[in-house]
């Protein structure tokens, strides 16, 4: 994908995606803060590379929402970090309970996600896709996110992912840092079902547009509803686990030019050198593992 700066114009008054009218509008991120955050105090400050796209220190960013639709979001992402992110990343807890906001905290990840895909896509001159028919799913979503309405028809699912689960399950070393160092988001249609899917860092988060029969993909996996509980302990399916591949494939190829580059490793191995503590992060024991050879393959 090209650079933000190439396909959203620098202005500082626009129509806000959220509440449709002209305001200020700030750099928003796509995917919160949180999630680059958590990389930044892992990695040491390494540039962040989203699917398909160039180095964002900062975060990938584009001008989208205007300050009261940054504090309604912000509201639902504080929730996900205090009462999801932190109890099964930091303290290893195995099932976590939530409440409403979790979905809301999903429904907007994926608004703001797909709104990016669909703006990238209209823009382009290299791919001759029509994007409208998420147009009433990103209205629905919107008044949901919003309050106007308390339901919407599709099912979601979130997926945490941890380091064990993916040795245990024998998921490529070198498809790990996808799932627990990085982002990614695009559609994954398997048989007659057309998903859109949004990984960040140690989750993945999926929502179903169609699908012709049983959810045989999923079936393992937690639908989010108002309330319940999530587990980490996912016994995956053959369906899910094509998924998983496939998915930590498309975003190791869009990383893999800086990845396995020797300014790359030059730079684990000085901050190996400064810091020997730093050889527990995610981004230099994933990085080792990847280099195994070792790794297991499916």
């Amino acid at each position: 994908m090209k650079d933000s700066e190439n396909i959203y114009p620098s202005s500082n008054i626009g129509k806000c995606a959220l509440f449709d009218r002209e305001e200020p509008l700030r750099q928003s991120h796509i995917v919160p803060k949180l999630f680059y955050n958590y990389i930044k105090k892992d990695s040491g400050n390494h540039p962040f590379y989203s699917e398909g796209r160039r180095e964002h220190k900062d975060g990938y960013k584009i001008p989208l929402l205007c300050q009261e639709a940054e504090t309604l979001l912000s509201r639902y992402e504080k929730y996900f970090s205090q009462k999801i992110f932190r109890p099964i990343v930091y303290d290893n807890e195995k099932e976590v309970e939530y409440d409403s906001n979790l979905l809301k905290f999903v429904v907007s990840l994926f608004w703001r996600c797909i709104i990016d895909y669909k703006n990238f896509v209209d823009k382009s001159k290299e791919i001759d896709t029509s994007l409208e028919f998420l147009v009433p799913f990103l209205n629905e979503w919107k008044q949901y996110i919003i309050g106007n309405t308390d339901s919407i028809a599709e099912s979601f699912y979130i997926f945490p992912i941890k380091e064990e689960w993916l040795d245990n399950n024998k998921i490529r070393n070198d498809y790990h840092r996808a799932f627990l160092c990085d982002f990614g988001w695009n559609f994954y249609i398997d048989k007659d079902t057309i998903t859109f899917y949004v990984g960040v860092p140690h989750f993945l988060f999926v929502v179903v547009f169609f699908s012709e029969g049983e959810d045989i993909l999923f079936s393992n996996l937690q639908e989010i509803k108002d309330s319940g509980c999530i587990n980490i302990d996912i016994e995956p399916t053959k369906e899910l686990k094509n998924m998983l591949n496939y998915i930590g494939n498309k975003i190791y190829k869009s990383i893999d030019k800086v990845f396995n580059t020797r300014e790359f490793k030059e730079k684990i191995m000085k901050k190996l050198d400064e810091s020997p503590d730093f050889s527990k992060s995610n981004t230099c024991r994933i990085y080792k593992k990847a280099l195994s050879k070792n790794a297991p393959s499916n």
